[in-house]
């Protein structure tokens, strides 16, 4: 199990067991990522997968042979059209603006008009202020659809409904939605997942959907759903938490989507706001902060990864006694 790079976040839009296909068009750094990509799933065994075609630059009037293909991603192809690929019997097309470019991705923004564009970068929240001024002229470029503001832009389109989008449609039925993804932290980042932002063809955001390719990934998104699962329960605290609608398998990826809070992002600094949220998950009697299931799977999860292991150790020791005299609340609990 592993994490797709993330110039390959919109795989996750197609089965995880598609078999692609490239042509001579597409660029080795992209090659060499879906030759890593592809042997993982060689190895997983699927039989008989569904075939994607891989291309760059090219027109319409290039892909003579994408009958006998279950999907296609055309790179920097503006002449290949969605309309035109659903007019070829693909049920699924869409078109997304690589930010800032396929090769350093990190969001891949629907382009379906410009209030769905702008929604994409919704998936995101800053903690810098400068962050935020970045993200806003961002939003605000691609809202007004000016020019230049994405680096690269892929179409893809499949045959058949993909399991994500299957299960996002069923979740809001009767009304058409896009899907705006964010490839996650920057690598080196263990823990990185890909999510993405749902949206009505309005531009409103409905739900956010996270995808959890890797072991360490899924048990973030697992513990996640958890601890919604619970606040949801908890008077005074559900209103104030999103709400889970779909935790579980899609595909052989681990799926989590939920609600969208109201209001503005939260302030980086500690704030009553903050204080009075923590105070109202207390419960339960205090004990000893090496007591926690956090510091008691600390020094496992430590040894378990590879860079700056050592450093880490180190710290933790040094951190320990302190942990051991130190009392806390039970925040929550199942």
């Amino acid at each position: 199990m592993m994490n797709l790079p993330p110039a390959l976040t919109w795989l996750h839009l197609f089965e995880r067991a598609t078999k692609c296909v490239c042509d001579e068009s597409v660029p080795s750094y992209l090659l060499a990522m879906l030759d890593r990509r592809q042997s993982a799933v060689t190895s997983a065994g699927a039989a008989a997968p569904p075939r994607m075609m891989i291309t760059s630059n090219k027109s319409w009037e290039d892909l003579v042979n994408i009958a006998g293909y279950a999907g296609v991603a055309a790179i920097n192809s503006p002449r290949v059209t969605t309309r035109q690929l659903e007019a070829a019997g693909f049920k699924y097309a869409r078109r997304f603006a690589v930010v800032p470019n396929l090769q350093n991705a990190r969001w891949f923004v629907a382009l379906d008009g410009g209030r769905v564009a702008a929604a994409s970068f919704s998936v995101y929240t800053p903690a810098r202020r400068s962050a935020h001024v970045k993200k806003w002229l961002a939003r605000l470029a691609a809202r007004l659809r000016m020019p230049g503001w994405y680096g690269d832009q892929i179409v893809i389109a499949s045959r058949q409904m993909p399991p994500l989008q299957a299960k996002l449609a069923e979740l809001f039925p009767d009304r058409p939605i896009r899907v705006g993804l964010s490839a996650g932290a920057p690598e080196p980042a263990i823990n990185r997942k890909a999510s993405g932002a749902v949206m009505t063809m309005s531009g409103k955001v409905i739900a956010f959907v996270k995808i959890a390719d890797s072991e360490i990934s899924r048990r973030i998104a697992e513990h996640e759903a958890d601890v919604l699962s619970a606040l949801a329960d908890r008077a005074g605290v559900s209103a104030g938490s999103p709400r889970l609608l779909f935790a579980g398998e899609v595909d052989g990826r681990y799926v989590t989507v939920q609600t969208p809070l109201p209001g503005k992002p939260a302030p980086t600094k500690l704030a009553p706001a903050h204080e009075r949220f923590l105070q109202s998950l207390q419960s339960g009697p205090h004990k000893f902060a090496s007591e926690c299931v956090l510091v008691k799977t600390l020094a496992d999860r430590i040894a378990a990864i590879e860079t700056m292991r050592a450093d880490l150790q180190v710290a933790f020791e040094g951190i320990a006694p302190t942990l051991e005299e130190t009392t806390n609340l039970t925040c929550l609990s199942r």
